[in-house]
């Protein structure tokens, strides 16, 4: 059963990771490289791209640091999505057009909550597999720092 599930994960992220690498391309300068598409609107260098990274870590990790390293990425992902859900709502407090969440804020808290001990523990249990995702999250902010100090 667990293989026929990451069988639809691959091939769901074949078709969409691309997509998404092409985007980023498009919206950020310095991997203007990954938007190019070929006659058929194909982004052959995002295809080539996901390919690359996936085969560095499949040679390079086990399976287990692999869902290990995703499952982090995520986790921090998500959980500041979250917290930007609390922070838009206290930001446009004043509109009226913001959208309602029963039990606001306690949702909130309690996903930031599991999220949080979870990554806290992983950080112990886990280091090495939570100092990578930091440093990739970590590397993608810088970038896009300068390509907006750029603009």
């Amino acid at each position: 059963m667990f293989g026929f599930l990451l069988i639809s994960t691959v091939s769901v992220m074949i078709l969409a990771g691309p997509r998404a690498l092409q985007m980023i391309g498009q919206d950020i300068q310095v991997f203007h490289l990954l938007s190019k598409t070929n006659k058929n609107g194909v982004p052959f260098i995002a295809i080539f791209t996901q390919l690359a990274i996936t085969l560095f870590l499949i040679i390079t990790s086990s399976f287990e640091e692999i869902i290990l390293f995703s499952g982090i990425l995520l986790a921090l992902n998500s959980l500041v999505t979250v917290l930007g859900v609390y922070k838009s709502r206290k930001e446009f407090a004043d509109h009226t057009s913001n959208f309602t969440m029963p039990f606001y804020p306690v949702r909130v808290i309690v996903y930031s909550s599991i999220i949080g001990i979870t990554l806290f523990y992983l950080i112990f249990e886990r280091p090495v597999q939570v100092f990578s995702s930091a440093v990739l999250i970590a590397v993608g902010f810088v970038l896009f720092i300068l390509d907006n100090r750029s603009r």
